[in-house]
């Protein structure tokens, strides 16, 4: 599984809110018990948004500006802003403190416990959002394997000494990693800019590959879950032929192309799962003796 420990430290980090001027509000994490807000909003925040100072949010008589929040929080969220001290400019700098020690100090031991306690959390929520979500069995096996990093990538070929290159063959602007094989390159972009809505594309092609697979992967909206697992699975094999199947032709409408392998499944996977489940019965198996002579 690929680690970024330095990301995951910054995660223990938080504001201490005194004048609120340096600190973003929607992007810097602030908010106790929470993470950025912007990672938890009911909309997208809008570029010119996204920057703003916890100061700005603040009214003329110094109470917080909730109308400033609406529409992009939930109550919750809200009622968690409503715990802290509105900024104020006589109240001094903000200042960075660590979230696991009552006294905000930073320690070894408990930098490491955190790590190896998130590593073991994020792989459990990813796993379960593979495995629970609707799709191909062989769809969600390749999706574990992606999770861990285990696809035969140019960049893990040229660490093996399979190739001398660990450039991507298809736009040759970057490693071949997993995410930027699967979503990164410009073929892959082409077709995921076709089907993810154009609101979400920002945070779709920004985060990081386990974030990415969780939120894609669970959720109520199960077609799209076995959409983009099939689109991610297709977007694999295709590539895969690209390199190694001589005149190998991608389809000329790649969207109608996954489109129609998730109808299918829809028609005789997921249906016929469904009406298996609808006929069973209880029924009492065992032995009876058979009838005698008349």
């Amino acid at each position: 599984m690929e680690c970024n420990y330095e990301s995951r430290l910054l995660m223990g980090e938080a504001w201490a809110i005194r004048d609120g001027t340096n600190v973003r509000f929607w992007v810097d994490r602030w908010v106790q018990g929470c993470g950025p807000l912007i990672n938890d909003t009911a909309r997208v925040v809008e570029p010119i948004v996204r920057g703003r100072m916890i100061c700005e949010f603040v009214t003329d008589v110094g109470t917080w500006d909730y109308s400033l929040m609406e529409g992009y929080l939930s109550h919750t969220k809200l009622l968690y802003i409503a715990l802290h001290r509105p900024p104020a400019r006589d109240q001094g700098e903000n200042s960075f403190y660590w979230t696991f020690e009552p006294t905000g100090n930073f320690f070894v031991k408990t930098a490491y416990c955190f790590l190896a306690q998130v590593g073991w959390a994020e792989e459990d929520r990813v796993w379960k959002s593979i495995w629970s979500c609707r799709g191909p069995q062989r769809v969600r096996t390749f999706l574990w394997l992606a999770a861990h990093a285990r696809l035969l990538t140019n960049e893990h070929r040229a660490r093996r000494q399979l190739t001398s290159s660990a450039l991507c063959e298809g736009c040759s602007c970057g490693q071949e990693t997993t995410l930027h094989a699967l979503r990164d390159c410009s073929r892959a972009q082409a077709v995921w800019r076709r089907i993810v809505l154009q609101s979400c594309q920002h945070d779709f092609f920004i985060m990081p590959l386990q974030r990415w697979l969780k939120c894609n992967l669970s959720g109520s909206d199960d077609h799209w879950a076995a959409t983009f697992g099939i689109a991610y699975w297709l977007l694999w094999n295709w590539r895969n032929n690209d390199l190694f199947e001589e005149g190998f032709m991608r389809p000329s409408d790649k969207c109608q192309a996954i489109s129609r392998v998730v109808e299918s499944w829809k028609v005789t996977g997921d249906s016929g799962r469904e009406s298996a489940q609808l006929r069973k019965c209880w029924k009492c198996i065992g032995w009876q003796c058979p009838p005698g002579p008349n």
